[in-house]
């Protein structure tokens, strides 16, 4: 049997298909933009345009290593696509920017109260949870739920289409906030009292799980010389990368920030709830106790106003644009609410708005804008770094950053400057890496 096996890596900007045997560095096969639209008054994925990019990703690797062992995919957490009884999708996915999110807390915890929602599930209370979209999805469409068989989150659908096969895999269910604390068990009781139809809500199974052979039309469609197995690995691509990290704590640093580790049993409680921190769910099942901060999406979406202005630079200039910047007079906020949605004012404007309602001098020009960025990031994770000791009663001993954000000398040289503990430099593919790792484990 082939020990290749191909990771499809989907983020909310690209997506990859990667190569590799879960040991060694992952090949970057097809590499293609992720880019959702509005449609009937919603931003919504491309959810053709995903299928067609990964069908041709494949096609390049059956060419090189036509008979590989398996595919598995990952993607961001909480947007879902719901597929009816002939396994077509009801409409495409919403993404969890979409303005749609606004007043779906509240109608939750009209019928749930926050602290108990937190206390049964474990979970964030963060705006664009599955929870909170599920419920304004039943408020405006009812009629779409009834029509669907099957709720499966993205990679969850993805490996539906590859395979014909429903599941739910255990770290992106987990991140619904609508799972028991960290088990593979539904909360019956809160889809219940949120109205929503039990039907939708299917298997949960543990990451490395085999699904099944990639569907015949697909085999002969990429040219494989044989159907690779259909691994579920860990979907949420954040367990997938936290796969790297074998001793203290992680960052996973890309449009979000993610900070955590594992533990053994869920940490709850009131002050544990109101700082923002999440009880989610580890490749291996166990609780990874972890905090999202908002991340390079404001860099990104600065370097995209700047080349809406005629100033197209690349990553690269911009870092060495902000390292050449005056530091600001305080690090920005960077988990201000005013940062999330991908709509409204250009994000440079949001950045010098949040100085200037504080009475200080807004950063002017792109180098100083993102250094301003940069800086309230490291702030950001040093401050997470501290409750992280806090909430777990043992000081973080070591951080290891993973994910693109390692490419980012500067952000990560202003990090360790700011860490009260040691900082070293994970792989930059963790994401794809762990993917594979475990779809290498389940043979």
């Amino acid at each position: 049997m082939s020990s290749i096996h191909l990771a499809i890596d989907l983020g909310a900007e690209s997506g990859r298909v990667m190569a590799g045997d879960g040991q060694t560095e992952p090949i970057e096969v097809h590499r293609f933009p992720n880019t959702p639209r509005q449609v009937d008054g919603h931003l919504r994925w491309d959810s053709a345009g995903l299928v067609n990019e990964i069908l041709a990703g494949l096609t390049k690797a059956a060419a090189r290593w036509p008979d590989a062992a398996s595919i598995g995919v990952d993607t961001w957490g909480v947007d879902y696509a719901l597929v009816d009884e002939r396994g077509a999708l009801v409409e495409d996915p919403i993404v969890y920017r979409d303005r749609r999110i606004e007043g779906g807390m509240e109608l939750v915890h009209a019928r749930v109260p926050a602290a108990e929602l937190f206390a049964r599930t474990g979970v964030g209370l963060l705006p664009y949870n599955t929870v909170y979209q599920l419920a304004v999805h039943h408020r405006d469409r009812t009629d779409a739920l009834r029509r669907a068989k099957h709720l499966l989150f993205m990679p969850d659908w993805l490996h539906f289409r590859l395979s014909g096969v429903a599941a739910n895999e255990h770290t992106i269910a987990g991140t619904a906030g609508l799972l028991d604390r960290c088990t593979r068990v539904w909360r019956w009781d809160l889809i219940d009292a949120l109205g929503l139809p039990r039907h939708l809500f299917g298997r949960v199974v543990a990451a490395g799980t085999v699904l099944g052979p990639l569907l015949p039309e697909l085999v002969q469609r990429c040219g494989f010389s044989k159907a690779p197995q259909i691994v579920a690995p860990p979907g949420h691509d954040t367990a997938a990368a936290a796969a790297c990290v074998h001793d203290g704590a992680y960052l996973s640093s890309g449009t979000w920030s993610l900070i955590g580790l594992p533990v053994e049993a869920p940490l709850l409680g009131e002050a544990v709830r109101t700082a923002g921190w999440s009880n989610e769910v580890c490749a291996d099942g166990r609780p990874r106790f972890n905090r999202n901060i908002m991340g390079l999406w404001i860099v990104q979406n600065c370097r995209r106003a700047f080349a809406a202005e005629g100033r197209n630079h690349d990553y690269a200039t911009l870092t060495a644009l902000a390292q050449a910047a005056p530091a600001p007079a305080q690090p920005l906020g960077v988990d201000d609410p005013r940062f999330f949605p991908l709509d409204g004012d250009p994000m440079p404007a949001r950045v010098q708005a949040w100085y200037r309602e504080r009475n200080q001098p807004a950063p002017e020009g792109d180098g100083a804008i993102v250094r301003a960025v940069l800086e309230g990031l490291a702030a950001a994770y040093a401050k997470a770094i501290d409750e992280l000791g806090r909430f777990t009663g043992k000081p973080v001993e070591r951080l290891t950053v993973i994910g693109g954000g390692v490419k980012n000398r500067f952000l990560f040289d202003l990090l360790s400057a700011a860490s009260p503990c040691p900082v070293i430099a994970g792989p930059v593919e963790a994401t794809a890496q762990g993917n594979l790792r475990v779809q290498s484990a389940a043979f």
